[in-house]
């Protein structure tokens, strides 16, 4: 299987990365190629709802950004994991003007499924859909609430059919690492894996 992970979070930030290195490295020891795509180094538009991608330039943004390249990416791999800050209990400004396109991944027809009505896949090769999410001090619990309620949604709009949500602490205001900080990093890594091969589709 392939993994694309979608790092929005600002590539000088160690947390985070240590997070993505060791999530890879437990992903190769379990058979999953995992890729990177940095969102801030990427140009994205944001989406005008314009539906030409539905009839225009089926299944391409038809602004001139990076999105074909991420999406292509996103189009090949059977997990997609996002990290990402939590705002307001919801994703970044930059994944969310990538997720806001996942309907490029999907053809402009309609179906009934599970009494929601949307697009089926274009590619339906999309089996997992995991956001991490990072905070710093204090959150409450429906801003978690929130991303997790906002990642299975976006999982249904693409018709994947496992998702899951996982929170990480960032360093406190002293940029020391708290014991849960070190205890997620850890963790996180195994539990996706654990989700996963509980899940595991043939």
């Amino acid at each position: 299987m392939k993994a694309t992970i979608l790092n929005s979070t600002k590539s000088e930030r160690k947390v985070p990365a240590n997070a993505i290195q060791k999530l890879c490295d437990r992903l190769g020891k379990n058979g999953i190629s995992p890729q990177i795509i940095n969102l801030e180094d990427k140009k994205i538009n944001p989406c005008m709802s314009c539906e030409g991608c539905l009839y225009i330039t089926p299944g391409k943004c038809i602004q001139k950004d990076d999105t074909a390249e991420i999406l292509t990416e996103l189009a090949k791999s059977e997990i997609i994991i996002s990290f990402t800050d939590i705002i307001f209990g919801g994703y970044s400004s930059q994944l969310k003007k990538i997720v806001d396109k996942f309907a490029l991944l999907a053809t402009p027809f309609y179906k009934v499924s599970g009494g929601n009505l949307l697009h089926p896949s274009r590619y339906g090769i999309q089996k997992y859909y995991i956001t991490v999410g990072l905070y710093e001090n204090n959150i409450s619990v429906e801003e978690i609430d929130n991303l997790d309620f906002l990642t299975k949604r976006n999982a249904v709009n693409l018709s994947i059919p496992y998702y899951k949500c996982v929170v990480i602490q960032l360093p406190n205001e002293n940029g020391m690492l708290s014991e849960k900080t070190m205890l997620s990093i850890e963790e996180v890594s195994a539990e996706i894996i654990n989700f996963i091969e509980r899940n595991e589709i043939s």
